[in-house]
């Protein structure tokens, strides 16, 4: 045992170490779950680093997959890759990503991809029963936080696996007693935790955060008839410094500032207004309006369907709702409701913060770069993609002065300050207009949201080259501003859209489908077209070409085919 104690130790350390190489990361709730990791990869799974893909092997799926730096240290330790590579953690063109990607890092032992919490849950269940269906005899274990018991599809899943006598599936739960927004007893209280995973037939388990216990734990639940789920008191057992509470950006250069200040402002003349977060109070920049508006700020916890469903009640009862989550959850979980609000018309802005590759070294799993494409065809729903702060905050007064839905894509940072003026980007939000910010006869260049420094700066590279385009902002996706998108295309006849979302059925396909009925042009869109990495946002946005050097580079390409 004092063996396995060692080794905890030397992946707390690696841990650590991984996550100051990438300035990034969760470091409390990677180091909470070091002792089970370790149980279970140095003593109690059946695995072969040699052979990763043998059938017969044991399954561990890292539900709470913001822990990954742990598992990463373990598989590193156990010989799945090189040490060294635990440096290159959500680094551009590394296998190790802020959440874990399963297409990017089979071959060392991951076996999903997690980080939309709850979701790991619901593969292990699926990777147990297949198990049952094959007459194979491994096990799958999965590790949750605690607060990630606030997810709906973590109650569908325990549901599934007790009515299918998956006793082949061993869950663990991180109790460490916090999230994101504070205590889960504070956030959304889970208590009594044990007795309502006992409701749902499964063998319940406690024990303390001892690698001792968490093995004779293990070897306990595995004689039950019951899938089982094993709470491990993590809490009292961990002396960890309060690092990385959370990711927020704190300063006025940040949009999700100014997203804060608006609806502060909202809240100081409106008595129907509520504001509601799924856990993200933090990081969303919401403190400050919780603090002063208690009784028009509703804390849901990680539940993003059941904050939505509400929000359709609030509003069907007469409120002005703002829903205020990371855009990937926002646009992508609760999907369904969205759509029926809009059909509805019911007065629900749709907040998605962390917009596009923004969340940059978070990973695939929480970026949102498909969201514009299903979004568009909502009825009644108007998008706006804001570009700084100040648009944030006018954007945000602007969707409250108009009944009805509104999707509001905010980046989690600004790129205004690489402009040597930044006064270009001074013109005044109109919902539903463009804003021209150059003239010319070359092309016409459409840009929306984060990305517009990099157009202007691009253009002004474009201009010392004696090439002069049109360069328009459009703010606001749905509706378009036909008159001056129809104008510029008609003075180029060709146009180039950049995008920070997927290039299929976002910006560029709304202006091209407008050209396609009222003057065909050819159109051209650079987006994103692969599962997207982990890294800092710009490095991402330079490798996809969507930066200035890269706008640059595509139109001299297309002018040369005129």
């Amino acid at each position: 045992m004092m063996e396995l104690e060692k080794i905890a130790r030397k992946i707390s350390e690696m841990t650590i170490n991984e996550i100051e190489c990438a300035k990034s990361g969760h470091l409390s709730s990677s180091l909470s779950s070091v002792n089970i990791i370790t149980a279970l990869y140095f003593s109690e799974m059946k695995h072969d680093p040699k052979d990763p893909y043998n059938e017969e092997r044991d399954r561990f799926v890292l539900s709470k997959g913001h822990a990954v730096p742990a598992l990463y240290s373990a598989l590193a330790l156990a010989g799945y890759f090189d040490k060294k590579e635990l440096c290159n953690l959500r680094h551009l063109g590394s296998r190790l990503h802020g959440h874990p990607s399963l297409r990017f890092s089979r071959d060392i032992g991951i076996e999903a991809s997690t980080g939309s919490l709850g979701q790991g849950f619901s593969i292990a269940c699926g990777m147990a029963l297949a198990a049952k269906l094959e007459n194979k005899k491994y096990w799958t274990y999965v590790l949750l936080g605690d607060g990630e018991c606030d997810e709906g599809i973590v109650w569908e899943s325990a549901l599934f696996a007790s009515h299918n006598r998956l006793n082949n599936l061993i869950a663990f739960i991180d109790r460490n007693g916090t999230q994101m927004d504070g205590s889960t007893k504070e956030v959304l209280s889970l208590e009594p935790l044990d007795k309502k995973w006992e409701s749902f037939g499964w063998n319940v388990i406690e024990c303390k955060n001892k690698i001792s216990d968490i093995i004779n734990t293990i070897r306990l639940a595995k004689k039950s008839t019951k899938p089982s789920v094993i709470i491990v008191n993590t809490s009292s057992d961990l002396n960890l410094p309060k690092l990385h509470k959370n990711n927020k950006p704190k300063d006025k250069t940040s949009p999700l500032y100014h997203l804060g200040l608006g609806l502060q402002k909202i809240a100081e003349k409106r008595d129907d207004v509520l504001v509601l977060t799924a856990d993200l109070k933090y990081s969303t920049c919401l403190e400050k309006f919780a603090e002063k508006y208690r009784s028009k700020f509703v804390e849901c916890g990680i539940a993003e369907a059941n904050m939505l469903g509400t929000s359709y009640g609030l509003a069907a009862s007469g409120k002005c709702v703002f829903a205020v989550t990371h855009a990937i959850w926002l646009t992508g979980r609760t999907w369904e409701t969205m759509r029926t609000i809009c059909a509805d018309g019911l007065d629900v802005k749709f907040i998605g913060t962390h917009a596009g590759l923004s969340n940059g070294q978070d990973g695939f799993s929480h970026h949102s770069t498909e969201d514009l494409a299903s979004l568009r065809a909502f009825h009644g729903l108007k998008i706006i993609s804001p570009s700084t702060c100040k648009m944030t905050y006018e954007s945000i007064i602007a969707s409250s002065e108009i009944k009805g839905p509104v999707y509001i894509r905010i980046p989690r940072i600004s790129f205004e300050n690489i402009l040597e003026d930044s006064k270009i980007l001074n013109k005044k939000f109109k919902l539903g207009k463009c804003l021209k910010h150059f003239d010319g006869k070359a092309i016409s260049i459409f840009v929306s949201g984060v990305l517009t420094p990099f157009a202007i700066q691009a253009w002004m590279k474009l201009h010392s080259l004696g090439i002069e385009c049109d360069l328009i902002e459009v703010p606001t996706i749905k509706p378009l501003d036909e008159k001056t998108i129809l104008s510029s295309c008609k003075k180029t006849k060709r146009a180039l859209v950049i995008e920070d979302h997927s290039k299929y059925s976002g910006l560029g396909s709304a202006i091209s489908e407008l050209c396609a009925e009222k003057f065909p042009i050819h159109i051209h869109t650079i987006g994103i077209v692969q599962p997207s990495e982990s890294a800092p946002a710009y490095e991402l946005y330079e490798k996809y070409g969507l930066e200035s050097n890269g706008i640059v580079q595509v139109v001299r390409n297309l002018l040369c085919k005129k």
